[in-house]
Formats: structure tokens, C-alpha cells, sequence
């Protein structure tokens, strides 16, 4: 398992309370701890597999790598309207992302669920739920896979 440490320096767990701030192309990740991780293009790639409604709850299941590190990202953060909604590390295991990113990156998967008031509304608008994956000291935003 990848912890958090990785890239968070200060804690095995991924962060509790973050909050985006800045324009979009000029946004920062806020963490609790007072670090700030810029969000952009970094060594995070992945995709958002799916984003579904199951039972008042927003479900993502998606896939996140470091590929400078060759391994899983640190840490995945899902916002809703700009607050983090959860958080967690990649642990889920991908063999066809291990095939096409190379060796160690095989647990590179993650399912997150998170309660949320209106979920269907929420769900139906694109911009509201915001996947990033953190590497590198950066924060990288996920696109739905094609």
C-alpha cells in the first residue's frame, strides 16, 4: 500500500480537509496542514472510469499513477462544488493499467463514495464533481475515460 506520506510529509492518511482556491488554470489545493499543492498538468495521469448515483451516494470509480514514481498516486481527492468531499488512496488492483503503465503500478485503482444531498443533481452537472490525483507535489484533475 502507498501511503500519504509519500507526498503529504506529515501523515500516513490522506488528508481530511482541503479546499480548492483560485481560478480555474490558477487553482491551489489548500490542505488543513497548511500545504499548498498547485493544480495542473504534473506527473499524475489516470481517468475517471465512472461517476454514478447509488443510493443518495456520488460513486467514482477510477485509476490514478505517478509516472515519475512508476507507481500508484499519493492520494485522491474528490471536491464537490469546491469542498473535499473525500479522499483516499489508490489500493484497487488495475492489471490493464499495470500492462500499459508498467510494473508497480498494478494497485493503482480506487472506488470512493461519498454521501450527498441531491446526488442525482450534483451527478448531472459535469463541473461540480472534480477528481484530482496527487504526485509530485502537484495536483493533477481527472477526465472521464473516453
Amino acid at each position: 500500500m502507498y501511503g500519504a506520506r509519500r507526498w503529504l510529509g506529515d501523515s500516513d492518511d490522506p488528508p481530511a480537509e482541503a479546499t480548492l482556491a483560485g481560478a480555474r488554470g490558477d487553482e491551489e489545493v489548500l490542505l488543513a496542514s497548511g500545504v499548498r499543492l498547485a493544480v495542473g498538468p504534473g506527473p499524475a495521469t489516470g481517468f475517471v472510469d465512472r461517476v454514478a448515483v447509488e443510493d443518495g451516494r456520488v460513486a467514482i470509480s477510477a485509476w490514478a499513477v505517478d509516472r515519475g514514481g512508476g507507481q500508484p498516486a499519493g492520494c485522491i481527492l474528490v471536491f464537490v462544488d469546491g469542498e473535499l468531499a473525500v479522499s483516499g488512496l489508490p489500493n484497487v488492483p488495475r492489471p490493464d493499467v499495470e500492462k500499459l503503465h508498467g510494473s508497480g503500478t498494478g494497485l493503482s485503482g480506487y472506488q470512493l463514495s461519498v454521501p450527498v444531498p441531491k446526488a442525482g443533481e450534483v451527478v448531472a452537472s459535469p463541473t461540480r464533481v472534480r477528481v484530482l490525483a496527487v504526485a509530485g507535489g502537484r495536483a493533477t484533475e481527472l477526465e472521464p475515460s473516453r
